[in-house]
């Protein structure tokens, strides 16, 4: 049994968690995406955990040979875990397309009338996601930015877009300027590129997804005290 599955026997088929769905209002696509999100999390929290102990290591050895059987052990395992994230997305995506309240907002012609519910197959769902799996099956890692109106959410939104822009952007060429001043290059790849491509891309999306949140927050604001002042 995964720990996604098990939380989601937890959430759903337990009294505790009955009562955690009901003070929340939460249907059987927000828990199993809750859920898929916390596994996510804990793979994250692994994922530092190795990267740490395998920098301290190999930091103070040879750049170019130094090796630590905790980064081969982890590509295995985080090979695996992307695979299962595809599965348990694809579960999410079912169980979303299945709430009543989601067709109820997106199956309707635009004169109101309802459309026939269409079975959703795991083919349909990857046409639905093409980014996320190409990005799955060849890269190993991508971040969505998911902000809304409170302020804990926009801190993390903004947090999370500087991790990210340290980590997975400026990392990169950090890395490759090092690793070619030990080998004596004064090129660059077109596979580096390729790997920077798709990171530039995720940074891109969510930057603009917190610049929606802000202005829009700014024009509520702004409507607000427009509101205002006219009474």
């Amino acid at each position: 049994m995964t720990l996604f599955e098990l939380l989601n026997i937890l959430c759903l088929f337990t009294g505790a968690g009955n009562r955690f769905r009901l003070k929340y209002s939460l249907s059987c696509g927000d828990v199993l995406d809750i859920t898929n999100k916390v596994v996510s999390a804990v793979q994250a929290a692994f994922c530092c955990i190795t990267g740490a102990i395998v920098c301290a290591w190999s930091c103070t050895r040879d750049f170019m040979r130094a090796s630590h059987y905790m980064s081969e052990a982890y590509a295995w395992f985080g090979a695996a875990y992307f695979f299962y994230d595809i599965w348990s997305m694809y579960m999410v995506h079912v169980q979303m397309n299945s709430s009543v309240d989601y067709l109820s907002r997106k199956l309707r012609r635009p004169n109101g009338e309802a459309l026939k519910k269409q079975a959703t197959s795991f083919m349909s769902y990857c046409t639905h996601e093409p980014v996320i799996l190409f990005h799955h099956l060849f890269i190993g890692g991508f971040g969505f930015l998911v902000i809304v109106a409170s302020k804990a959410y926009i801190l993390n939104g903004l947090a999370m877009l500087a991790t990210f822009f340290f980590c997975r952007v400026a990392s990169l060429p950090y890395v490759c300027l090092i690793y070619s001043r030990e080998l004596g290059l004064s090129y660059l790849e077109i596979s580096i590129l390729v790997l920077l491509l798709p990171q530039l891309y995720w940074f891109y999306l969510m930057s603009s997804g917190a610049l929606k949140i802000f202005f829009r927050k700014a024009d509520k604001n702004a409507n607000k005290s427009a509101k205002t002042s006219a009474n």
